[in-house]
């Protein structure tokens, strides 16, 4: 059984904000869906989930991605660490270790 207070907190952690859509039957067959066709609790949900992804689009950028350090967390599983400098081939010559 999926307890969705444990999803919900789950990416509550790690995202920006977290909407629970109630099921509408309306959505079950699947296709395009008016908005004025959901039921008022769907609807409020979608509305909010619409309203959180706009406040981003204010937000100048794409956000820094953090790269673990040598020896960090992914060195610990076995992984390398990301370098984010890009890397070109030039014709003849292989291309980055990965």
């Amino acid at each position: 059984m999926i307890r969705l207070d444990r999803v919900e907190d789950h990416f509550a952690r790690r995202c920006a904000g977290v909407v629970r859509v109630p099921w509408d039957p309306t959505l079950q067959a699947g296709g395009h869906t008016r908005l004025g066709e959901l039921r008022p609790p769907t609807r409020q949900a979608y509305l909010q989930l619409a309203a959180l992804v706009a406040d981003d689009f204010g937000r100048p950028g794409p956000r820094p991605r953090t790269l673990p350090a040598l020896g960090g967390p992914a060195a610990a599983n076995g992984h390398r660490p990301v370098d984010p400098t890009p890397v070109i081939a030039r014709p003849g010559q292989e291309g980055p270790d990965v």
